[in-house]
């Protein structure tokens, strides 16, 4: 394959993530892709085969890079103490959903339409996923035990504190749309909510 034919394979995919980030799979045709790109339609298919494909070679990549930053936010909690850990974790998680307006949205709803997709390509990382809960796992159990923490299971913890950052996000998303709320208005209350969850969490886990 020639520069060129990568330069518009790549050129195909960049659109194409675009579109289904605005208007998700089922409102996104390779007709669209194709006079985005401003090539024939059947070069769309002719590099992807259909539209399926296309979209799961960029769903698996978005969802790819939000397991990441999940993952990022266990990762680098070694040296701190339990209640520090839980508001790293809450901070990078929410400040990444925020850096990310079209991608938690794209992801959730696509979800909810297709649950095969999200199993199938969950599946493919479990291995390295599993390691990183386990560690936290034993970090929760271990506060537990020590009397430190009221009773709570690791993953209870955890969807509870991405759940909250999710949801509070999509609600303020939704609520700029439908009002017109300046930029800056809805930053300072995002940073309010965040702070508000960190506080939720930690009472929930206070003796």
């Amino acid at each position: 394959m020639n520069t060129e034919q990568n330069k518009l394979e790549d050129r195909i995919l960049v659109e194409a993530e675009n579109l289904f980030l605005e208007q998700g799979f089922s409102k996104t045709t390779t007709a669209q892709i194709a006079k985005k790109v401003g090539c024939n339609q059947a070069l769309v298919h002719y590099y992807y085969r259909t539209k399926d494909k296309l979209f799961d070679n960029i769903f698996e990549r978005k969802l790819k890079e939000l397991l990441e930053n999940i993952d990022s936010c266990i990762q680098n909690t070694e040296n701190l103490n339990f209640e520090e850990q839980i508001k790293h974790i809450i901070t990078t998680h929410f400040d990444f959903v925020c850096s990310n307006s079209q991608l938690v949205p794209f992801i959730v709803t696509e979800l909810l339409n297709n649950h095969e997709r999200f199993r199938r390509l969950f599946e493919n990382s479990a291995k390295s996923r599993n390691d990183l809960f386990n560690s936290f796992e034993h970090k929760v159990e271990e506060q537990v035990k020590a009397g430190r923490i009221n009773s709570i299971k690791p993953i209870d913890l955890l969807i509870t504190m991405f759940s909250l950052n999710v949801s509070s996000f999509m609600l303020a998303s939704t609520v700029q749309k439908s009002l017109n709320v300046p930029p800056q208005f809805l930053k300072e209350k995002l940073e309010h909510r965040k702070e508000e969850i960190i506080k939720t969490v930690l009472a929930r886990l206070k003796k």
